[in-house]
């Protein structure tokens, strides 16, 4: 089933619209104060998750990749929220000012040799909303790898985990 939100009014089939006005938007607004007007267009799952083609949320746009919407964002200070999990490697540029919000969600930055899955160049503040498994990690599992989560500016980590299971270096 696919769910539209326009405003107060909503399109689509199934059970996704049964549970729109109580479930669906209220997750939604739970995921970073999205305004009515927004559009999203994807499928609410049993499990309440999103799985529109778009990863991440910011400034009341998705977007499909991390990379995309840090690029948006450029030096104002931001919330970027991941709406699903995501495999890619991140860079936050020096001028950048960014919180990222896993949002229960996994980023994971691969076995990519000699790439972090975060590289921190600016200001970036991680946390996870929902407080229920949002991780950062590489998936070397054993071998030799890299880092997680390369910090060249300042960074805090507010609530998530962080995940390396890289072997002998």
């Amino acid at each position: 089933a696919k769910v539209t939100i326009a405003g107060n009014t909503s399109t689509g089939s199934g059970a996704a619209i049964r549970q729109l006005n109580s479930t669906l938007k209220q997750n939604i607004l739970d995921l970073g104060k999205i305004k009515e007007e927004n559009v999203f267009e994807g499928e609410l799952l049993t499990d309440n998750t999103y799985s529109g083609e778009n990863t991440v949320y910011y400034n009341g746009t998705t977007y499909k990749t991390l990379a995309e919407a840090i690029e948006k964002a450029g030096t104002t200070a931001s919330t970027i929220t991941l709406l699903k999990n995501t495999n890619e490697n991140i860079t936050i540029p020096e001028t950048a000012n960014v919180v990222l919000d896993l949002n229960g969600n996994v980023l994971s930055g691969g076995t990519a040799t000699g790439k972090a899955a975060v590289t921190n160049n600016g200001t970036l503040i991680i946390k996870d909303s929902k407080g229920n498994g949002g991780v950062i990690k590489r998936e070397d599992n054993g071998a030799q790898g890299y880092y997680t989560i390369d910090n060249q500016g300042t960074m805090t980590i507010e609530s998530g985990r962080i995940e390396n299971k890289t072997g002998p270096m």
